[in-house]
């Protein structure tokens, strides 16, 4: 696993040596940032990157310069593990938050550009994520929610504007009306 393109370019990241991850593929993550690009000049973004696992898509985000990463994950040591590394790389534009998702996305009054979420595939409330995400209003206006998930799951949501598949995984995109007023 690497970081694909921007000033962190060819770096390697480690798996984390503790807790189960399912790690976004450089092939998947590769297809997800072309499809950013074209619709997102990704220098202005503000981006949560839920259930980070590896960090790998937070550093795909930092590393083409996102003016701010919030990399939020459950499991303390993989957490650790990940601020160990992006501190031993001098990686300073990303903030690593220990929480659980769902008390963090309860809490946090940041609003966000693009939320990626990457929750196990066998979580139960992962329905759940578009409806908290637009009922917390956390996305800014034109921001979207994109949820990687099995493609065995089918989503019947009203903000579900486009599924992409590569191999078993799917990236959802969702989009709300918003007004922060």
């Amino acid at each position: 696993m690497r970081v694909i393109s921007g000033r962190y370019r060819g770096m390697v990241i480690p798996m984390p040596k503790k807790g189960t991850i399912r790690p976004t593929t450089d092939r998947s993550k590769e297809a997800l940032f072309s499809i950013i690009q074209s619709r997102y000049d990704i220098q202005d973004l503000k981006v949560l990157d839920l259930f980070t696992g590896s960090a790998s898509v937070a550093l795909e985000f930092a590393s083409r310069s996102a003016k701010d990463v919030v990399s939020v994950e459950l499991n303390r040591s993989v957490q650790q593990q990940n601020m160990r590394f992006a501190k031993s790389k001098s990686v300073e534009d990303l903030r690593f938050v220990v929480s659980d998702v769902f008390r963090f996305l309860k809490k946090t009054e940041d609003t966000y550009d693009i939320i990626f979420a990457d929750p196990p595939y066998h979580l139960a409330r992962i329905k759940d994520l578009p409806d908290l995400v637009f009922e917390y209003k956390l996305l800014q206006p034109n921001g979207a929610l994109i949820i990687e998930h099995h493609s065995s799951l089918k989503w019947d949501h009203p903000n579900l504007v486009e599924s992409r598949a590569y191999g078993q995984s799917v990236f959802s995109f969702f989009q709300f009306d918003v007004s922060l007023d």
